[in-house]
């Protein structure tokens, strides 16, 4: 899969959220735009390789999500975590009232 085809998904995630025509999913930090939260940054984050036998046979996009909300108990949190090879990195932080969750996703 693409990195287009993961922005499409994350959209379509967040799209059940928010009924507005701003954007909430944005591929690395937007320099100079003003967010709308809830919000979605992600990176690229390099590989994941599998082996067998001594034979690479699988490989990986490796992605870090960020989810950037107001609400601390936001349905947004579960959904991302259901997402195939996705898991939360590490323990939630709040900076200026806004809840950031940090995700790998395998892609």
């Amino acid at each position: 899969m693409d990195r287009q085809h993961l922005s499409d998904v994350l959209t379509e995630l967040i799209g059940n959220y928010v009924h507005d025509n701003k954007k909430h999913v944005f591929f690395q930090s937007p320099a100079s735009y003003k967010l709308v939260y809830p919000t979605i940054i992600y990176h690229f984050n390099g590989f994941e390789k599998l082996h067998a036998d001594n034979i690479h046979y699988k490989l990986y996009r490796k992605y870090s999500i960020q989810l950037i909300t107001r609400d601390s108990d936001s349905d947004l949190i579960t959904d991302l975590e259901c997402l195939p090879y996705c898991s939360m990195d590490r323990e939630p932080y709040v900076v200026d009232n806004l809840y950031h969750y940090n995700y790998t996703i395998y892609y």
